[in-house]
């Protein structure tokens, strides 16, 4: 990654029970659409389902509600995320647990994305504690992203 988007970008510090200490990153979302364009990153839209069906999305991103990864990480569920886990059918929650532990995606840079850059934060979170180490939150969410006038599609048309 080009140390410009790492100087930038605000540091968090993450501490795992092993003792383990990472950096969260925030990426400003032109560096987040820079690394999508390179090829070098996929975006992780961790909003509701519903958000999803009313709301502009970024163009390729992967739907995996927060609610499903908290899940699979053996974290509580959020509330707001109950009707997204249930809609999960056991093979698909099942053939995502499979994808996280056999650590697909372990060598992609995950770009996470949510409404406003909260809820993102949180998944990376989650997605470090199960080893995924290259994943950072889209700084102020779908909204900045937006806002920046970078690319959006929108599922209902």
């Amino acid at each position: 990654m080009d140390m410009s988007v790492t100087e930038k970008a605000p540091m968090v510090a993450v501490h795992y029970e092993d003792g383990a200490t990472f950096s969260t990153l925030e990426i400003p979302p032109k560096e987040a659409v820079a690394l999508l364009d390179s090829g070098e990153g996929v975006i992780v839209d961790v909003r509701l389902a519903e958000e999803l069906e009313f709301f502009a999305q970024a163009p390729g991103a992967i739907a995996l509600p927060l609610g499903v990864i908290q899940s699979l990480a053996g974290a509580s569920v959020d509330p707001a995320y109950n009707d997204d886990v249930s809609a999960m059918s056991p093979q698909d929650l099942a053939r995502l647990n499979a994808m996280l532990i056999q650590h697909a995606f372990r060598n992609t840079t995950l770009l996470v994305l949510c409404r406003s850059g909260n809820r993102s934060l949180a998944a990376v979170n989650l997605l470090r504690s199960l080893g995924y180490y290259m994943c950072y939150s889209v700084a102020g969410g779908i909204l900045e992203w937006e806002a920046q006038g970078l690319p959006l599609i929108n599922l209902s048309d």
